[in-house]
Formats: C-alpha cells, sequence, structure tokens
C-alpha cells in the first residue's frame, strides 16, 4: 500500500474485502469515484466496483475470470458506465509505458522486486509467493540452456 500511495494512487482496497463492505462507506465519505481499475478478476471485485463508480464513470476490467460471471447491466446502464475489458496489449500501450518511464511519471525502483538467475527459480517463486516487491524477476544466464521444445526454429 505504501508503493501505492508513492505511485499517486487515491485508495486501495486490499485484497480479501470481498463482502463490499467498503463500498458504501467510501461513497458516503468522498463519493462515487471517477476511475475503478480492476484487476482481481473475481465476480465480487467487479461488482463492487460497478456499484462505486459514478455516473459517466470508467470501468476498466483487467483481472481473468476463466469462467462466466453475472453482472448487475442495469448499473451499467443507468450509469453509462463505459467498460472496457484488457487482458493483452498493442504496440501503442508499450509506447506509452515506455514514455511514462522515461518521463519519470513512473518509478520502475518501485515496482520492481527481487531478481533471481534462472537456476534459484525456486527462491523466486517463493518470494513472489511472500509477496516481496511488486514484480520478481527471472533473469536467463548465459548457462542456463535454451531447449527449443516446439520444432520451430529459434
Amino acid at each position: 500500500l505504501q508503493i501505492a500511495e508513492q505511485l499517486g494512487v487515491d485508495l486501495v482496497i486490499s485484497e480479501g474485502v470481498i463482502d463490499g463492505s467498503w463500498v458504501d462507506p467510501l461513497v458516503k465519505a468522498i463519493g462515487n469515484v471517477d476511475y475503478v481499475v480492476e484487476a482481481s478478476g473475481t465476480e465480487e471485485a467487479i461488482r463492487d466496483g460497478l456499484r462505486v463508480v459514478k455516473r459517466r464513470g470508467k470501468f476498466l476490467e483487467l483481472g481473468v475470470l476463466g469462467k462466466p460471471c453475472n453482472l448487475d447491466f442495469v448499473q451499467l446502464v443507468y450509469k453509462e458506465v463505459t467498460a472496457v475489458g484488457s487482458i493483452a496489449s498493442v504496440r501503442s500501450s508499450w509506447i506509452t509505458a515506455l514514455d511514462l518511464v522515461k518521463s519519470g511519471k513512473v518509478n520502475l525502483k518501485l515496482l520492481v522486486g527481487p531478481t533471481f538467475p534462472f537456476d534459484r527459480w525456486r527462491e523466486a517463486f517463493a518470494a513472489a509467493e511472500e509477496g516481496v516487491g511488486i514484480k520478481t524477476i527471472i533473469y536467463p544466464q548465459e548457462s542456463t540452456p535454451v531447449r527449443n521444445l516446439s520444432g520451430l526454429p529459434i
């Protein structure tokens, strides 16, 4: 949460809060919000996000449910919410991301956690599971053999 604050995020709902109990106190305190970025991919979080987004607000779904989901489309229609789902990226997204990093608006040092050589992958996975850093990096070593299992030329 400290990193989110340093990145300029106004509000983060902690993982594990899936009962919707945060929605009414938030709306009462600050009103509905302009933007919701939902990245957990749970039906409950999507439902809560649609409840909290303001009229003509924007809702971005980045999570992957992996199964059909029951949504209250009345929230979308009556609030005239613009909803976008995204799992892939396009070239322009990468250019924008790189420009943000170059400009200093995004500090990668806050986002990149520990790095591990490929032969220490078990440690890397353990660090990621423990939540050490935002992103854990595993990098190849010159001594790491590359095996082409696809049968296609590399």
